[in-house]
């Protein structure tokens, strides 16, 4: 299905990461590209790493500290895969 291009800002008064959050499952529902696993690799590093994501302060984890900086990015990035797998139930759902 072919949609049209359309453009959104999305900004968020506090830096709780909203934006990063309500973009990305915008674009893994209206995008079937950004559903495959080389497309959700793009959109995390479109929406989340290239933007500039203080993931180092944010947690409070030293640049030095990065066994501990995985771990938080990997659970970032499995919270956010449960996400996707949820709304792909819900797409799943409302097709049959």
């Amino acid at each position: 299905m072919s949609m049209p291009e359309l453009a959104c800002v999305v900004i968020e008064q506090e830096d709780m990461d909203m934006s990063a959050v309500v973009s990305s499952l915008v674009q893994l529902i209206l995008d079937d590209q950004c559903r495959t696993v080389s497309g959700f690799q793009d959109l995390i590093d479109r929406e989340w790493i290239a933007l500039g994501h203080r993931w180092l302060t944010r947690y409070n984890a030293s640049s030095a500290d990065k066994v501990a900086m995985k771990k938080i990015i990997i659970l970032i990035v499995v919270v956010f895969l449960m996400v996707f797998i949820i709304v792909i139930g819900i797409i799943i759902l409302q097709l049959q």
